[in-house]
């Protein structure tokens, strides 16, 4: 199979992470609604309208984002990802199905049993029509844009020629490869390129951002400004399944996203250890159970800590900062 290319296929939305490569292999092209919603100019009206139609103030703002996504695009399918998540994300699939969306449901076991995953990814084949035969073509032709984004995260940490705002790009990104594979490509490329007539920037303290992908703009770009240097995003880097897998089902068994805090933190750990990482910045949204994990991870890590809220996408706030910058100013004492 060559150069992978989706032209004027059905959009079909996704939650979160799936095996896209399901998705292409039936001839659509995958569309991740948080990328859809985050990176709108019309994201405040996208919550707007989710709570014109019932949704409750207090509801998660990425989950509102979905919802209005899905609507805007014009996407008819959707794959909802309704276990080992987000507990919100099985009554947005109900809503989306009682107005008329096909909800295609996909679940990452809770206890990551691999056998109960692949039964999973089979159900989704079925469900679109497509043979193991072409998702793995797929899985192959896709690995090299997968490469393409590790490499990036390796410029980000090990040689700082890439900013954490461009690696944030290039890793979230990888989710759908949207609007198609050849494109984002290219966009990845030219950011590998400009590294060239860049000076590495190796100085300052070693952060890592784990959690929900913040919906605060203005966050890596202030912890760069204020002598921090992010040199590991979890989660856009579990998004983007840069690791070789031998098949589709070792490909999303590593991906420790879904599987609950004890799995990621193996993960972490790791990461801490190998990027010299001073202290960990642990973002999750408000009213979200994910802010609990932040108990599991304070007491494992052998770094500091310090957990954000955020409620809806925009800049941030003087208290985020204050509180930043303490954190910032206690790394810098420990030095």
């Amino acid at each position: 199979m060559g150069e992978p290319e989706v032209k004027d296929k059905e959009l079909v939305g996704i939650t979160t992470t799936v095996p896209i490569e399901v998705i292409f292999a039936a001839g659509c092209q995958p569309v991740d609604l948080n990328n859809r919603f985050i990176n709108s100019e019309r994201r405040g009206e996208y919550i707007a309208l989710a709570e014109e139609r019932g949704f409750p103030p207090t509801a998660c703002s990425w989950v509102k984002g979905i919802y209005a996504a899905v609507h805007d695009a014009g996407i008819h399918t959707v794959v909802g990802v309704i276990g080992s998540d987000c507990s919100d994300n099985r009554c947005l699939c109900e809503v989306l199905a009682d107005e008329g969306i096909r909800v295609v449901p996909f679940s990452y076991p809770y206890d990551r049993d691999a056998r109960a995953l692949g039964t999973e990814i089979e159900r989704l084949m079925e469900a679109f029509g497509t043979t193991p035969q072409m998702v793995e073509k797929w899985r192959r032709a896709l690995f090299p844009f997968r490469k393409l984004a590790g490499i990036v995260d390796e410029l980000l940490w090990r040689e700082g020629l890439v900013s954490a705002t461009e690696a944030n790009m290039a890793l979230l990104g990888a989710t759908d490869f949207y609007p198609e594979p050849g494109f984002y490509r290219f966009f990845v490329e030219e950011i590998a390129a400009s590294t060239h007539r860049r000076t590495p920037r190796l100085e300052g303290i070693r952060l890592g951002l784990v959690g929900v992908p913040p919906m605060i703009d203005d966050l890596l770009p202030f912890l760069e400004q204020h002598g921090a240097r992010v040199v590991y995003l979890e989660t856009p880097r579990q998004f983007a399944c840069i690791q070789p897998a031998r098949d589709i089902v070792e490909q999303y068994h590593r991906f420790t996203y879904p599987y609950g805090i004890m799995a990621r933190l193996e993960d972490i750990s790791a990461q801490v250890e190998e990027r010299g990482i001073q202290g960990i910045v642990h973002y999750v949204q408000s009213f979200c159970h994910r802010a609990i994990e932040g108990i599991v991870l304070r007491r494992h890590l052998v770094v500091p800590v310090l957990t954000l809220e955020g409620e809806k996408p925009g800049k941030m706030d003087g208290r985020t900062q204050t509180r930043l910058e303490a954190f910032l100013e206690t790394l810098s004492s420990q030095v």
